[in-house]
């Protein structure tokens, strides 16, 4: 079939896919390909607005989730419960009304975009550029866009201008351009060059007047011609290609990539991945709210997930990684500004001008903060934040009109101070950077990975150009030079936060004093313990190298020492899994350390001064085993000589990591543990502002936990919630509560 009709049956479009294509295509194929299926809905004198009261009856379109899955499930009667008419009225019909197949149609447009797109996949990355491709390489200005996600139409003015004039150099041409945009865009709506939807239905806006499609937004597929006979190439991002959410195709290559894994192996998981989501094992999410939802059948390449999805499934499976973050992966992590809320990485925003070596002026983040900035905005997904208690609450944009006041204030001021004097506008500027940080809220932050991805895509060369670019403009600095009196400004107001930078609470006594040195490092690290024995794993030698005890069950992954980074865990623990693998034998803590100084890994200096101090002869080791004894008893006993008693509950932090995925992962138990009402009983005290977090009682916490599973999953977060206290230390004050609770229910279960 040649001639493909501007509204195609079912079977044309198939028939004429096929001869395209070179493939077999169905319904059920169309349908995965997101193809909008239409039908004729003849007049009714009892409902005559449904066709506008025209006797020949309008074209419909069918809009409703279900009936679309339906429609891809069955493949052979439509149902319609709702639709939506030419003029863009959406419509609900109750109970529905059924379809014969051959009344489908859908549009030539669309069919041919689908062939193009299964057509431009099939081409070999080697592939010659075809003349289009080779007209796109050679326009002299680009625009790139997610790919499914919508533009608005007062937006796309910007956004071109944007591609054209991109630094803050060329602002008088960048506002000629826009300017002569506005009328430019109008015109092609009214010739329908561009089609402009309406948000709440997709469908399109025929009013062409500025205040009908202000809040119009247009597909960016459909800006390709437009763009491109004004001389600008269209790049379309991948959908679904994070850094939040991900399809199950891009993830799967994502983990792949991260574990080094083959091609056969990556597709072994991209199987396990599609097949977990089809059995409701692995939650996926909805490309258009992002919100979880069981589709009839997981589309490796459409359905979303996320990282805490997938985790936690891999979690289930007992595999022996995760996947891991772009922030997890970062060696950022351990920045000299960088904070610890909640386990997520955060910064201050006085700290924001120091990352960014000044190229954000405090003004400018006060400016963008409360989205005043208009055309040449940043930060636009960026949200200040402050804590209330321990919970993290965003500060409304009107609250930084004060902060925009007061530098502008001193601005005018500085002016006014040097105006007239040599060197002025240098003196001003040394003054400004010296005074206007302090003007931005002490205590007040941002998420650190939320920053970064802004900061990538508002500092790239898309976006600025510098006319002498020495290097290092376009990145963070996360441990940039400030004199005390500087950082103790940055920092004011987080004094109850943990900063990553210095998470080890260890305060280990110089080693000039080896009794004292490795006496403290077997009390707190067991160290005596690990280096006796004969055979340590790859895992357990690693954590160790980073001052971390295994039985503590740490978190290396997400821990900063006072000299290592997760990245430094993990490359110790890459290396040493190989030489496991390349010649097994057993391996002393001794042999990992002196392999470890071999290949030049990098490791906390505990272990050498530990080896140096076991090492050394002398009759000083009686002596080491009574000051051991000593330094032991130092931390069971407080300094007015009052045993220790086990802490009234654990913190908020606490609770998110030992309880994670149970049920909520650790990144939404902040939030739940705020404003879910039954876990309210759980709390020993509450937080306040600025100072202590909240504590939960955990025995209880995890009674409610149990309680609220579901019928069928009660036994498993039974044994789940009880693993947890047999293995985290932490919890070992609460262990003989939750035993009760454990012994009830466990032989109730086990009579069921």
């Amino acid at each position: 079939m040649t001639y493909l009709p501007r509204l195609a049956s079912v079977e044309q479009a198939c028939s004429w896919l096929a001869v395209e294509t070179n493939e077999a295509w169905t319904l059920q194929r169309l349908m995965e390909y997101r193809l909008r299926p239409y039908f004729w809905l003849e007049h009714d004198e009892k409902l005559p607005r449904l066709s506008n009261n025209r006797l020949e009856g309008v074209m419909a379109e069918m809009v409703f989730g279900g009936d679309l899955q339906r429609l891809e499930f069955d493949g052979h009667e439509p149902f319609v419960t709702m639709f939506r008419t030419e003029d863009g009225t959406l419509c609900k019909s109750e109970p529905g009304f059924k379809l014969p197949l051959h009344e489908l149609r859908f549009k030539r447009q669309e069919i041919e975009e689908t062939a193009n797109l299964v057509n431009q996949r099939k081409k070999p990355r080697e592939a010659a550029l075809t003349p289009r491709e080779q007209n796109l390489e050679k326009r002299p200005f680009t625009v790139h866009l997610e790919e499914g996600k919508v533009v608005k139409f007062c937006d796309l003015a910007h956004i071109i201008a944007k591609a054209m004039y991109p630094s803050d150099a060329d602002l008088g041409s960048y506002g000629i351009t826009r300017l002569t945009l506005d009328d430019d865009l109008l015109e092609a709506v009214k010739t329908q060059e561009l089609t402009v939807r309406n948000p709440a239905g997709m469908g399109a806006i025929t009013w062409v007047a500025p205040s009908a499609l202000k809040s119009g937004v247009l597909l960016p597929s459909e800006l390709g011609a437009f763009l491109g006979k004004r001389g600008i190439g269209l790049v379309l991002l991948p959908h679904g290609s994070g850094p939040i959410y991900w399809t199950i195709e891009n993830a799967a290559q994502d983990i792949a990539k991260q574990e080094s894994l083959h091609s056969g192996a990556c597709g072994t998981l991209l199987d396990a991945m599609v097949d977990a989501a089809n059995a409701r094992e692995l939650t996926v999410r909805d490309p258009h709210t992002c919100l979880p939802f069981f589709p009839l059948v997981a589309r490796q390449f459409y359905e979303l997930v996320t990282h805490g999805d997938v985790n936690k499934w891999l979690e289930q499976q007992g595999t022996p990684y995760r996947w891991r973050t772009v922030e997890a992966t970062s060696a950022y992590l351990s920045g000299a500004v960088i904070l610890n809320i909640g386990g997520r990485s955060a910064l201050p925003v006085r700290a924001l001008p120091y990352v960014t070596s000044w190229n954000l002026s405090p003004d400018e983040v006060a400016g963008n903060l409360a989205r005043k900035t208009g055309a040449h905005a940043r930060l636009q997904n960026t949200s200040a934040l402050h804590l209330v208690g321990d919970m993290p609450t965003k500060m409304l944009a009107n609250e930084w009109d004060a902060f925009v006041v007061q530098l502008d204030a001193l601005k005018a001021a500085l002016s006014n101070l040097y105006q007239g004097e040599e060197d002025a506008d240098s003196r001003r500027y040394a003054d400004w950077r010296q005074r206007s940080a302090s003007l931005l809220p002490a205590g007040v932050f941002v998420w650190l990975d939320d920053f970064h991805n802004d900061h990538q895509r508002d500092f790239s060369p898309e976006a600025v150009t510098y006319t002498q670019e020495r290097g290092g403009e376009r990145e963070l600095n996360l441990s940039p030079y400030m004199d005390a009196q500087a950082l103790a400004m940055v920092m004011e107001g987080f004094d109850s936060v943990q900063h990553s930078a210095s998470q080890s609470i260890r305060e280990a006594p110089l080693a000039s004093d080896l009794i004292a040195f490795t006496s403290w490092y077997d009390a707190t690290l067991s160290a005596s313990y690990w280096w006796g024995l004969s055979d340590l794993q790859p895992a357990e030698a690693a954590m160790l190298l980073c001052e971390q005890d295994p039985h503590e069950e740490p978190t290396p992954e997400r821990t900063t020492t006072s000299e290592t980074t997760p990245l430094d865990y993990r490359k110790l623990l890459r290396a040493f899994t190989d030489v496991a693998k390349r010649e097994p034998s057993p391996r002393t803590l001794s042999v990992w350390h002196k392999h470890a100084r071999a290949e030049r890994l990098k490791y906390h200096s505990w272990i050498d001064r530990y080896a140096s101090a076991v090492n050394q002869s002398g009759d000083w080791e009686c002596d080491k085993t009574a000051a051991s004894f000593e330094m032991q008893g130092a931390f069971t006993t407080p300094p007015n000589g009052t045993p220790s008693v086990a802490r009234d509950g654990i913190t908020t932090a606490q609770v998110a990591a030992i309880f994670d995925a149970l049920p909520y992962t650790a990144e939404n138990w902040t939030k739940r543990l705020s404003d879910t009402k039954w876990l309210q009983s759980a709390r020993v005290s509450l937080g306040a502002a600025g100072g202590a977090t909240s504590l939960w009682c955990p025995a209880t916490l995890a009674r409610l936990i149990h309680g609220k599973a579901r019928a069928g999953d009660k036994q498993k977060t039974l044994e789940a919630l009880n693993r947890k206290f047999r293995n985290k230390s932490v919890l070992a004050p609460w262990r003989t509560d939750w035993d009760d609770h454990y012994a009830v229910f466990n032989d109730a279960d086990e009579h069921q």
